[in-house]
């Protein structure tokens, strides 16, 4: 059995201060046959002491209703199987079901009939039509429709797993990196008919009347139902409330995603994941209590350039930046995806600004790293 805990901003693991070593492992990529054999090595001579995973929706709910986490429709999706070899090694495994997982995965891990299927919970650009690509639907996170399938998949992970929470689960990810499909997007989206109607409730609840948001403005208002999200980034003030309303619509989404979590009965440790800058509607200050673990992504290298390292300092900068938004009291700064590389050659690194990254981190007050990917 595993008990993780985070007091006084550092990690217990059953009672005992650890700084955690994990590493990002992704069983729906590796051939089950090397599953146990990879795992020992990762935990000989104590390198890693947690092993961190996605969980895809889309992998493993086939077509609504239809689950496999037993191996039935291919190997991989034996998610059992997987657990019970951490399970028996000793690994404590940080549990990352999304819904949105990103991870360079189809769907960024929300299966494609959810989109399909449901096209009232996709998110609308400003001329009405959906957006999606060939391989993913961008979802309008609060739609009650959405909420429910979602609700089903905390559901079923619930019940097929319920056993392997604190042995070897100690921690459940809500989401992750929650806000990061609306980036740079003002004026685009999203004008889904749901997200418009809780934009002006908003409204009324933050100002009040429509005289003192066309005071704001420099608009003429006469009712919140006039109030359509902004077309383009012209009105300043009015960009700067519909980003603040994204802002809390991002936490209400976890918060909803807590709550169903909660009554599931879901044991261990709730965290959520961030992107390393903070690009708006992330808003840290906001999203950092909602969870007793608030992690972070730092990664070496994201573009295409000749350097080595072209996040200068990101090492020092994005720990201390983070630290100062964790509740101290009982957070402790936990770096959930350190970057040694992904699934895109313009990450690939050197050993030794790996190492670089993770000491500096370190340096400047990390308890516990996980490196993406192992």
């Amino acid at each position: 059995m595993f008990q993780l805990t985070s007091i006084d901003g550092k990690f217990q693991l059953n009672g005992e201060e650890v700084f955690l070593r994990a590493g990002e492992f992704h069983y729906f990529r590796v051939d089950p046959a090397f599953w146990e054999r990879d795992l020992r090595i990762l935990k000989e001579g104590g390198l890693l002491n947690a092993i961190s995973t996605y969980v895809p929706w889309i992998f493993h709910e086939l077509s609504e209703g239809d689950f496999d986490f037993e191996g039935r429709t291919h190997p991989r999706r034996n998610l059992r199987l997987f657990l019970d070899i951490c399970r028996k090694l000793a690994l404590p495994v940080i549990f990352r079901p999304g819904p949105f997982i990103y991870s360079e995965y189809p769907g960024f891990g929300i299966p494609l009939w959810v989109g399909a299927r449901y096209p009232e919970v996709v998110v609308r650009f400003a001329d009405g039509s959906y957006d999606k690509g060939d391989w993913y639907y961008n979802i309008s996170l609060n739609h009650p429709v959405y909420l429910t399938l979602v609700h089903k998949w905390y559901s079923k992970l619930a019940e097929v797993f319920g056993s392997y929470f604190d042995d070897p689960i100690i921690c459940f990810q809500l989401d992750n990196e929650t806000g990061l499909m609306y980036n740079f997007s003002v004026g685009r989206i999203d004008f889904n008919e749901f997200t418009i109607q809780s934009f002006q409730c908003w409204l009324e609840t933050v100002f009040g009347t429509p005289e003192s948001i066309s005071v704001f403005c420099c608009e003429s208002y006469l009712s919140f139902d006039e109030i359509l999200p902004p077309k383009d980034g012209l009105n300043s003030s009015k960009t700067m409330i519909w980003q603040s309303f994204f802002e809390d619509w991002i936490v209400d989404f976890i918060t909803a995603l807590k709550k169903i979590a909660i009554e599931l009965d879901i044991p261990v440790l709730f965290s959520i994941n961030e992107q390393g800058n903070f690009f708006n509607p992330s808003n840290p200050a906001k999203k950092s209590p909602l969870a007793e673990i608030y992690g972070f992504n730092v990664s070496l290298k994201t573009s295409h350039t000749e350097a080595t390292l072209d996040n200068p300092f990101g090492n020092s900068i994005i720990p201390s930046i983070f630290k100062g938004y964790l509740q101290p009291q009982f957070q402790a700064l936990f770096a959930a995806e350190m970057g040694c590389g992904w699934f895109d050659p313009r990450t690939t690194v050197s050993n030794e600004s790996t190492i670089q990254l993770m000491l500096g981190s370190i340096a400047h007050g990390v308890k516990g790293i996980c490196l993406y990917v192992v």
